[in-house]
């Protein structure tokens, strides 16, 4: 009878500690890096791209507001433009769908794209977001860049991970509920993406091809975006950007040409 008890003790303890721990795995913050105007995540991010760092969230309370401390760095050196600070909400996400902002607060410290920026991100809502999976909720726009001169290839990595940053009176991450009760959410582990540098690419899109002198015509003649970087779209590496450079990489994708090469090459 005893085993029996112990046996039927044993069973309950289990059973308590699977709904612990399925109870702390519902309410998650974890993140992605997609296309700008995408959720489609990337395993690499290429210098002169325009991507989104998404934050994605799982709950299993309808949420009334959050608090999340954050910190993005380059190991390597990497340095990257928000092109802005604010935060761009998912289409067609619960947050969408759900969450009538008051607003998005945003406080930084060093967010200068080097060597790392922190910084903390409080939301309130009118009506609060639904509890559900994990899914892409919001994102800052990102463009990874460098300084110097390089060669083409693998340059290192951009990271983020959660970061212990307080800025209102030292409190920590934080999910709210309807009641007015805090949940602490679980982070997925610290990630990080290669970055890899290819001239001749001026659209950002890692594929040197005609749509990258359409891009450049489009730039020099039709006041066009850009290259995010100079040195994607200075084909000939005359340190400009002009006619010369749609010639050469024509000259290149049609006619056997030498390939773009960086100015570190």
């Amino acid at each position: 009878m005893r085993r029996l008890k112990r046996l039927q003790l044993c069973i309950v303890i289990i059973i308590m500690l699977a709904l612990s721990a399925t109870a702390s795995a519902d309410n998650l913050v974890s993140w992605q890096m997609a296309k700008q105007g995408t959720t489609e995540p990337v395993d690499t991010i290429y210098v002169g791209g325009n991507y989104q760092l998404q934050i994605m969230i799982e709950n299993d309370a309808k949420l009334a507001a959050f608090l999340l401390n954050l910190e993005i760095s380059s190991p390597d050196g990497i340095i990257w433009d928000y092109q802005d600070m604010n935060c761009s909400i998912i289409p067609d996400s619960r947050m969408d769908m759900t969450w009538y902002l008051t607003g998005f607060t945003v406080e930084g410290g060093n967010i200068d794209g080097a060597p790392a920026d922190s910084f903390a991100i409080f939301a309130g809502t009118l009506n609060g977001m639904l509890a559900g999976p994990l899914e892409p909720m919001f994102g800052f726009n990102i463009i990874p860049l460098i300084e110097g001169e390089w060669a083409n290839g693998y340059l290192g990595t951009i990271c983020i991970e959660d970061h212990p940053i307080y800025y209102w009176g030292d409190t920590p991450s934080y999910f709210a509920n309807e009641a007015g009760e805090s949940i602490t959410p679980d982070y997925t582990p610290d990630w990080c993406w290669p970055v890899v540098m290819i001239c001749g690419n001026p659209n950002g899109d890692a594929y040197i091809n005609v749509g990258d002198a359409v891009f450049l015509i489009n730039h020099i003649f039709k006041q066009g975006p850009a290259p995010n970087l100079i040195m994607l779209g200075d084909t000939n590496l005359d340190n400009a950007v002009n006619v010369g450079d749609v010639v050469y990489l024509i000259n290149s994708i049609f006619k056997d040409g030498p390939p773009p090469t960086c100015p570190g090459e």
